[in-house]
């Protein structure tokens, strides 16, 4: 979402411009693994957002002030990108695939995107 799109038309604006995608997370491109590149944790490091284009209320925040748009949204789903990449190569190499991995997406290699 660039910035200043309102949902209804009118103000307050909204943005998604803290996010910064690094993976696809599904062959239909409309969603990605996302750092939130402002606010990284005292290592400097991003956390981690899985991002749908087609969520109604996602990961959205106010251009004035900076506030989540829906706050039950405003917690990563991993800390760190290690964490993240320590859970898809766990979850690449697992028997079954975690209960989780379909609900997210699943990075994957998408020759033609």
């Amino acid at each position: 979402m660039p910035e200043h799109v309102g949902r209804g038309g009118e103000a307050p604006w909204l943005s998604t411009n803290h996010l910064v995608g690094f993976a696809l997370a599904d062959a239909g491109s409309e969603a990605v693994w996302c750092f939130d590149v402002t606010h990284p944790d005292a290592g400097g490091e991003y956390p981690v957002y899985y991002h749908h284009q087609d969520d109604q209320k996602g990961r959205a925040r106010y251009v004035e002030g900076g506030d989540w748009e829906d706050l039950t949204n405003s917690t990563p789903h991993f800390p760190t990108f290690a964490d993240w990449l320590d859970a898809m190569a766990n979850a690449f190499t697992a028997p079954e695939p975690p209960s989780w991995f379909e609900d997210l997406g699943a990075p994957g290699f998408y020759p033609g995107l």
